[in-house]
Formats: C-alpha cells, structure tokens, sequence
C-alpha cells in the first residue's frame, strides 16, 4: 500500500489526505471537522494556538480532545508550541503568547457518546480524497434530556444507594435509528461507551426471550405454569419475593417475574439452547450460557443489542439493527447509506402477544415504576444477583427506550433494582423526551 501511494500521489496529496481523514476525537474526522467542532470555524481560519489543539490530538484524540479535557487540550498544545521553538518555526515569544490565549468555550453536553459511535459506523462512506457529510439519526433534545436525568439521578439518589454508571438508548422501533445513546454519566470523565461495550448480565430483563420460546412452543399467555419450590441437581432458584403462588398464567408470570415459572418455561420450550438461539435470533450476538440459570439472565449483553432486540416485541415481529448514520453526502452527491432493512423473524401474532404481556409488567407487576400516564408502556424490570446491576427496557410512542444502573467494578449496590432507578429514569426521559 505505501509503494502504491508513493506511485500515485504526491506528499503533499498523501498528507492533505491523511488530514482530512485522521480521527481527531468527539466524533470529529479530519482537521476541518475538529475546527468546526471545537472551535466552531473552518480549519482555513484557525489561529496559532487552535492550529497546535489540532496538531496535538492525533497521537491520542479521546484524552487530548477539549470537549473530554480542557486542561489535557491545553497541556498538550504548549508541547506542540514547544515543539515548533524547538525546529525554529516560530519564535518563543510567540509560542508564549499563542500560549496565554488558550481557552476553550463550554459546549454542549452529551452528543460524544453519539459522535463517537456514529462516527466508527460512517468511517466506510470516507473514500479517500472526498469531501462527506454525514446525516445522523440523533434527536439533540433528547439526547440533552437522557445526558441530564442520568447524571442527575447518578449525583442524586444513585451516590445514596451506591450507583455510581448508567446507560441509556433511545432507538425507533419500526427502524433501528438511534435518537439518543448515553454511555455514562459525564463523557468528559472518560469516553468509555457503557451503552455499546459494556457486557453485563441482565437478570430478568432477559426473560421476555423465555417466553417468546414459550410461545413458539405453543403456549399461549393465559396457560398457566407452576411457581413452586424447583431443584435441579444443586441449584434451586427461588423468587425474590417470599412464598410460592402455585399455578399461574404465563402473563402473570411474566408480570411478577416469577423465577421457577422462568425455569420452568424454558424447560418446556427446549433447554437454554433453544432461548439462546431465540435471543440470537432477534439480535444479541453475545455467547450465552449452555446452563438452566440462563432463564434468570446469568449471561452478559449489551444495553444496546438488547433494547433493539426488544424492539421485535413492538414492531411486528421484525428484527432492526441499530444504526446512527441515516444518509451521506460525498463530494456534494447524495449517497443512500445502506441499512439493514427489518426482517421477520417472529410471528406477529406471537410478537402482539408478548407486547401484551410487557404492558402488563408495567401495569400491574415489577415494572408499575415506568409508567407515564396517558400513554401505553410495556417493558421489562432486570436485577441481577446482590443488586449489581439493573435494568430496564420498554416501549412507548414507537420508541425502545433501554436503561442500565451499576458499577464498572460489579460493585453491589444498596437496594437499586430494575422496577426502581431504572423505571424512574425510563419514566423521566420517555415522559418528557416526546
């Protein structure tokens, strides 16, 4: 490749290309996007000091960045300075006042977790040597709202029970389009994206897989299923609450996220690899366990695979895959940016049903904490072992709204459970994020 660029271009086009391609962080792909960015101007324009922030960020974009830390941006500018004293390009004097003049204006929050994202998924439709503009699907309002209740919920009641990360996406349903993705409480504390990387058990936010098994089996929501003591080998599972309620519709089952009934059901569909196949099918592509805890959601997802795949129970039974990217412009040209389109892969009829059943979670079992009055909500609570993670995952208004709480380090927390913060959250963004 480098022969092939040696024969083709000169140094300065192999430059001028690497330039406009380079990733210089926050989302921003080439020195004139970073300008446009960070300092609101085209690169044509920048001054000294804004030319040496730009210069500094390709050894390291996400840390040097301002939008990720000012001081860090700063700091690495007066090396660049420093730098060009030392080949003589320009004097110390000016270096020293280029220096004084660093500043960097407050910004919007929150759109870097988006950025960043989007931006890996665009990096196909950046030939070389052309000019792009990429369309996203961010709603910037909602983003703002999902960015602002986490980090409010985190600072507040989530510091009190020992809460210290969150997640959040919002996504369309009927589509995959991603309006809004949060991948921590605070992007310039670090750009690690909790929403897309992150692999964490679900607990029983993976149950609704158990029953769409169920259902093709040929169980319906008003047969009924045992919840009663259950062993298999060693392992006994019990319900979170006390006492057994014997015979059971599946719905209520579902509602009260009744363990044994869980267990039960995915012995009847099959065993854990008929429910692994059945998640996979609607979109988690993570490795799950050959094992009976899986009914109770022992292996680790992604927040964001796991809200487009519940986007299946409320779209007809379609599969979407989540994208960021709706449309692109190369050289001025409209270009259709290739999705992958919706496919059944659920009967709808079997997809309504389940919709049917999550409305009931939400009505009158674990998930009563999401619900938004005058709208139909239908989700699903998640708590995994010592309350180290919780979840929640619903619908309203044709939107898949996910939520994860928790600690980097799988700390447990203090009592924080699926129908609790997570619910509260989902109920503050879908309430007042339409």
């Amino acid at each position: 490749m480098t022969l092939w660029l040696e024969r083709h271009f000169t140094k300065q086009q192999i430059l001028e290309i690497w330039l406009n391609r380079v990733y210089l962080g926050a989302g921003a792909w080439g020195v004139d996007a970073a300008a446009q960015v960070y300092f609101g101007i085209s690169a044509r324009h920048v001054n000294l000091w804004q030319a040496a922030v730009i210069a500094g960020l390709p050894r390291a974009p996400s840390r040097f960045n301002p939008r990720a830390d000012p001081k860090a941006a700063a700091a690495r500018a007066a090396e660049v300075l420093a730098a060009m004293v030392a080949d003589g390009a320009i004097p110390a004097g000016t270096a020293k006042a280029a220096q004084a003049e660093i500043h960097f204006a407050p910004v919007a929050r929150g759109g870097g977790w988006f950025a960043d994202w989007a931006a890996a998924q665009g990096e196909r439709f950046v030939p070389a040597g052309s000019d792009v503009v990429l369309r996203g699907t961010l709603d910037v309002r909602l983003q703002a709202l999902a960015d602002q209740r986490l980090s409010a919920m985190l600072a507040g009641p989530g510091q009190l029970m020992g809460a210290h990360e969150g997640a959040v996406v919002v996504l369309d349903a009927d589509s995959g389009a991603v309006r809004a993705l949060v991948g921590g409480k605070g992007y310039g504390e670090g750009q690690y994206d909790r929403a897309t990387l992150a692999r964490r058990q679900p607990g029983s936010a993976f149950k609704p897989f158990v029953w769409l098994a169920a259902l093709e089996h040929g169980m319906r929501p008003d047969d009924t299923v045992l919840d009663a003591p259950l062993r298999i080998g060693t392992w006994s599972p019990q319900d979170f609450e006390p006492g057994w309620r014997g015979e059971v519709t599946l719905e209520q089952a579902l509602a009260l996220s009744l363990n044994t009934a869980s267990v039960r059901l995915m012995q009847r569909a099959g065993g854990p690899e008929v429910v692994a196949s059945v998640a996979h099918r609607l979109g988690v592509t993570d490795r799950l366990p050959d094992v009976p805890a899986l009914a109770l959601g022992t292996g680790e997802v992604g927040l964001l695979e796991m809200t487009a795949a519940y986007a299946t129970f409320f779209n007809g039974g379609r599969r979407v895959t989540p994208y960021g990217i709706e449309s692109a412009w190369i050289d001025k040209d409209p270009s259709i940016v290739p999705h992958a389109e919706p496919r059944a892969v659920v009967d709808a009829g079997l997809a309504a049903m389940m919709a049917r059943m999550l409305g009931a979670v939400v009505r009158e079992g674990t998930g009563r904490g999401a619900s938004v009055p005058g709208h139909l909500v239908a989700g699903k609570t998640g708590t995994t072992q010592d309350n180290r993670d919780a979840w929640f995952i619903g619908a309203i208004d044709g939107r898949v709204i996910g939520i994860w709480i928790g600690n980097d380090d799988g700390r447990a927390m203090r009592g924080v459970m699926g129908g609790g913060l997570p619910a509260m959250l989902f109920r503050q963004i879908a309430g007042r994020g339409r």
